[in-house]
């Protein structure tokens, strides 16, 4: 299929070539750059105006004129995003969920079909277009390809004096030749990007026809042998090019060296034959700033050609010349645009006025003001978690009165008997709020975990939770601290807000009871780059989720992690995907998600046994009580 696609490819491309060299000469190709937004699943329902179900992508592109209506090209695209084909991308996006994404490769020849071939102006700024194509397209590691027809319209917005167009289009593009069994399907495709316009941008002036018609079939006279006829050579005793009829045009750019400003220069009519090269609207030759766009008479620039820094303030202006400042400054930065430059400005972030030096009042009562909102949002935020602030915002409370404390080693203890919350260190109480090792806001779940602000889970490692203050604890823990999910005390009254314990029949019990839980731990491997649960793997997993639907205290936990390659963002997120695609497949076993939980490490904690060991997900399977 890949072979065929190319073939065709370079057989379409090599006519459009050679048709174009036949055509006008005024911008002959195109070589475009173009991000877009891709999905197999945005007509699906109301996903149209959905930004999560398209997938980010770059467009490449090369176009070649055919004539003065069609451009004939190649586009190729490369994107990430969710493919129909891929099975567990697939199930999570009809649940909702696009973030299982996969590498996507697309290419296609396009036909263009204009408007500003006669239908509109051909020298119009914007120019609508339709297209059609057929390419070929893949995803993952690209060993399946598919056929596809895009279709789709467009526009171009010419930059005026400008190689540069800007060019949009979206497209539908229907798929096939699928795999046997696989319904039809199709992906959207917007863009927005920058073409370069190549090749000669004027329309020479084609006086051929003309000249035939003066010589007819017999021989005529030509006394400069520029193959001009006398008889219509206006400088028949002077030795010159047909664009010209027969006078001097020694640059070739169609005007006659005596009208030609620039004669050894091609450049433009409108321009007297010179170029404009900073577009500024004054020919080279008369502009003292050529390179350099100005708004003066010289061309240059400011005042007498000065602006060093750019701004749009003349240095004779400026008070900071050498420095991008605005002109609310008089050319010196200012942040908060209150006509007090930042350098001066004690309140650079507050729009404020020069009488108290850039602040919207004295900087004592701003300061006293600002201390008071925080203090506010303090205690909103406080009160939203459950805590309670004790002695003067040292301590904390939880909702269930006991006091809770930061141990020497940075972990969340209870007061009164010192037992941990937390396990992995770092966190402080400041002002009755508790807070992570960056400083960041934290609390303790309902579930016993600690979360972040956003409800990101950050401890999870022993899974403890703290309920009371009955150090009378079966467990032997001591201090109301249990493992688990506690849902009665000591004495065997029912805790309120939990729910009811479950309850197993005798045969669970003993099943339940024998059960080797070392037995269910399991790690399963993923190929490079990759998070799809597939092969050797299922066994195992078969396994767990058969002890979990004959065990209901059962719970589990998957911690997801990477090789040490790429980028340490790119991994964390790739070592999430991996322990939710076990996740995805132990639910789609029928195990409910309440009884499954996940943590992702990236490259945090290496196996010490290669990479290929690295990309993987442990499992570990607990009881509930």
């Amino acid at each position: 299929m890949k072979n065929l696609f190319l073939t065709v490819f370079v057989a379409v491309f090599a006519l459009g070539i050679q048709s174009a060299d036949a055509q006008s000469e005024r911008h002959n190709w195109g070589f475009g750059v173009s991000p877009g937004a891709y999905s197999f699943y945005a007509l699906q329902g109301n996903n149209v105006f959905n930004a999560k179900a398209y997938g980010a992508g770059v467009e490449l592109s090369a176009m070649g004129r055919l004539n003065s209506y069609l451009d004939l090209g190649l586009e190729t695209s490369f994107a990430r995003l969710v493919h129909p084909l891929d099975t567990a991308g697939a199930l999570a996006a009809d649940a909702g969920n696009y973030g299982i994404r996969q590498n996507f490769l697309s290419g296609h020849l396009g036909l263009r079909f204009r408007l500003d071939g006669g239908i509109m102006n051909p020298s119009s700024v914007f120019v609508p277009f339709a297209k059609v194509g057929v390419g070929a397209s893949s995803y993952g590691t690209f060993k399946d390809w598919a056929l596809y027809v895009p279709v789709g319209l467009g526009f171009h917005i010419h930059i005026p004096k400008s190689p540069i167009t800007i060019t949009a289009q979206s497209n539908y593009n229907p798929m096939f030749l699928l795999p046997s069994g696989t319904k039809p399907s199709g992906f959207l495709h917007h863009s927005v990007g920058i073409t370069m316009q190549l090749g000669k941008r004027k329309a020479k002036v084609d006086n051929s026809d003309i000249i035939e018609l003066a010589r007819g079939d017999k021989k005529v006279a030509d006394r400069d042998y520029d193959k001009v006829p006398d008889e219509i050579d206006q400088c028949p005793d002077i030795f010159g090019s047909v664009n010209t009829m027969g006078c001097p045009d020694t640059d070739e750019d169609g005007i006659r060296d005596t009208d030609d400003k620039c004669p050894e220069v091609a450049g433009f009519a409108n321009l007297q034959g010179c170029m404009d090269s900073d577009y500024d609207g004054i020919i080279d030759p008369e502009d003292d700033c050529p390179n350099e766009y100005g708004e003066t008479e010289s061309g240059c620039p400011g005042v007498n050609g000065k602006d060093r820094d750019g701004d749009g303030i003349p240095d004779a202006e400026d008070l900071c010349p050498d420095e991008k400042g605005l002109f609310t400054a008089r050319g010196c930065p200012d942040a908060d645009g209150d006509g007090v430059q930042d350098a001066l400005d004690l309140c650079p972030e507050y729009y404020g006025v020069i009488e108290y030096s850039g602040c919207p009042m004295e900087k004592e009562k701003l300061d006293e003001l600002k201390a008071k909102v925080t203090q506010m949002r303090d205690e909103q935020n406080f009160n939203s978690r459950n805590y309670t602030a004790r002695d003067n915002g040292k301590a904390v409370e939880d909702r269930f009165g006991n006091v809770l404390i930061v141990d020497k080693n940075g972990d969340i203890a209870d007061k009164n008997t010192g037992k941990k919350l937390t396990t992995t260190g770092g966190y402080k109480i400041e002002n009755g709020i508790i807070k992570d090792a960056k400083n960041k806001t934290v609390k303790v779940g309902d579930d016993g975990n600690i979360y972040t602000e956003f409800g990101d889970k950050i401890d999870t490692n022993e899974n403890l939770f703290a309920w009371g203050g009955n150090s009378a604890d079966p467990s032997g823990l001591g201090g109301g601290i249990r493992i688990g999910n506690p849902y009665s005390d000591a004495n065997g009254t029912k805790l309120p807000g939990f729910p009811d314990p479950v309850r197993l029949t005798p045969e669970e019990a003993e099943y339940c009871q024998r059960l080797d839980i070392a037995s269910l731990r399991a790690a399963i491997y993923f190929d490079y780059d990759n998070a799809t649960v597939s092969g050797g793997s299922l066994r195992a997993l078969d396994k767990i989720v058969e002890a979990m639907r004959r065990c209901a205290i059962l719970e589990l936990q998957v911690a997801g992690h990477a090789d040490q390659d790429g980028d340490d963002n790119y991994n964390t997120e790739l070592s999430e995907r991996r322990a939710k695609s076990v996740l995805r497949y132990i639910m789609g076993e029928g195990v409910s998600d309440k009884r499954l939980k996940y943590n992702a490490y990236g490259e945090k904690y290496p196996s010490g046994k290669g990479k290929d060991k690295d990309r993987r997900a442990e499992i570990r399977v607990q009881r509930t009580y």
